[in-house]
């Protein structure tokens, strides 16, 4: 989605069949995106967010085996509500822009939950099974994390 285009995607997928995760990413969004359920999966970065004004929106979605990141956020905002990522290099890699996740799952990622290198990291009523690795999370509350407590979630 390029700067400056508004779009919105329901009821279907970007899933690559091969055995092995496509040698590229599924989505890159730099405009105003909509996502509801939908399923990225097998690819290397499940879905790109890049750009100061890029704004990303997905409800009730899964986000799954992509080699690499489930969600990969450079810039701009994403919203997360009711969606599941599992099975993830990284489920969400953050290096700048803001990621709010409302009563989302993030489980069983090969190498961390969340990484944070920049950019803000809010979650509610959301759960976390594995590790955050980098800057603080801001909890609102009502969120589990499993095992330890490497977001600050308390």
């Amino acid at each position: 989605v390029s700067a400056g285009v508004t779009a919105s995607l329901r009821g279907f997928g970007v899933v690559s069949r091969s055995p092995s995760p496509a040698s590229f990413d599924g989505i890159h969004n730099f405009g105003a995106l909509t996502l509801d359920w939908f399923t990225v999966s097998n690819r290397e970065r499940g879905i790109v967010n890049l750009g100061d004004a890029a704004t990303l929106n997905i409800t009730r979605s899964h986000v799954s085996a992509n080699s690499v990141a489930g969600i990969h956020i450079g810039g701009g905002a994403v919203n997360l509500t009711n969606t599941a990522l599992y099975d993830n290099g990284t489920a969400l890699d953050v290096t700048g822009g803001t990621l709010t996740a409302f009563h989302t799952t993030v489980t069983n990622n090969a190498t961390g939950v969340l990484n944070v290198g920049g950019g803000t990291v809010v979650l509610a009523n959301s759960i976390v099974d594995g590790d955050c690795i980098g800057d603080a999370v801001t909890s609102l509350g009502y969120n589990i994390e499993s095992p330890g407590d490497t977001c600050g979630l308390d």
